[in-house]
């Protein structure tokens, strides 16, 4: 199915980092399972946690609890739950999985600092009839703001898309808040929250708030590092790990460019070059 992209770059006043903040999400009244019926939408909010108050190193019992924390659940609320150590980037973190109602968790969690590093929250037994309305992207970038409980004005940037996902229309929301990127999945008919997560991203603004390069500068960049002009059969600015970049693919004769730019600085992070 093709894709209808929606995307709107929401202005930067300034970002706060987000040190111990946790996230913790109050689920939502089950849904009736009838053929109309949708869920309704949960509310995210944000606890400040204090560094005293997390602990200087974790077990496995402390990271489920600290994972619970965060979900707002207790351990009588979860019909299962199970951890793992594992080691990202050098760093010891746990992972921590379990089920409530409709939900999954999944949580990770810094062994040394008691740090979240990622939540993920999904909606299982999806079973209910979508009706054919739509609520449209800016009520469905509403719906994932208010859960996050984020401001449009505190947002680096936006993006929403309208997809299928297990037979039901979905925006597909990502918005890149304080020191998080966080992702949504809502109902196009009903404005529920059928999934969300966020990630702890290190991002920093440009330094001096320097303008991104426009659409002809970089393709002056992909022009001369090519070599050769030719065809856009894609340009598009995106995001990853909360940099922005220009992500496209220039047609020259038989010559397939794809490539990354750096949307602030100009520097190429990805290319590949392929002949038919």
């Amino acid at each position: 199915m093709k894709k209808i992209v929606t995307r709107t770059l929401v202005s930067c006043a300034a970002l706060a980092v987000v040190g111990g903040a946790l996230i913790a999400p109050t689920l939502a009244t089950e849904r009736s399972q009838t053929a109309s019926a949708a869920p309704a939408v949960t509310t995210l909010s944000a606890t400040a946690v204090s560094d005293a108050a997390k602990p200087a190193a974790l077990d496995e019992a402390g990271a489920k609890t600290l994972a619970l924390e965060t979900a707002g659940l207790t351990a009588d609320q979860v019909s299962w739950i199970w951890a793992k150590r594992d080691y990202d980037d050098g760093r010891l973190e746990y992972e921590v999985e379990f089920l409530s109602g409709d939900w999954k968790y999944e949580v990770e969690v810094d062994a040394a600092s008691g740090t979240v590093r990622s939540y993920d929250q999904d909606r299982k037994g999806r079973g209910y009839t979508q009706s054919g309305t739509d609520i449209g992207a800016e009520a469905a970038q509403t719906a994932a703001l208010t859960h996050a409980g984020v401001k449009a004005a505190d947002t680096l940037f936006m993006e929403t898309e309208v997809d299928v996902d297990d037979g039901l229309r979905v925006y597909e929301v990502d918005f890149f808040a304080g020191s998080r990127e966080y992702d949504y999945k809502i109902d196009a008919a009903t404005g529920a929250v059928l999934s969300f997560d966020y990630d702890i991203e290190w991002y920093a603004p440009a330094a001096g708030g320097e303008d991104l390069l426009t659409e002809t500068q970089v393709k002056q960049i992909v022009e001369r590092t090519a070599g050769t002009t030719g065809v856009y059969t894609k340009f598009q600015l995106e995001h990853d790990d909360g940099r922005l970049l220009y992500e496209g693919e220039l047609r020259s004769g038989r010559m397939e460019y794809e490539f990354e730019i750096d949307a602030a600085t100009g520097a190429i992070l990805d290319w590949d070059a392929d002949r038919d």
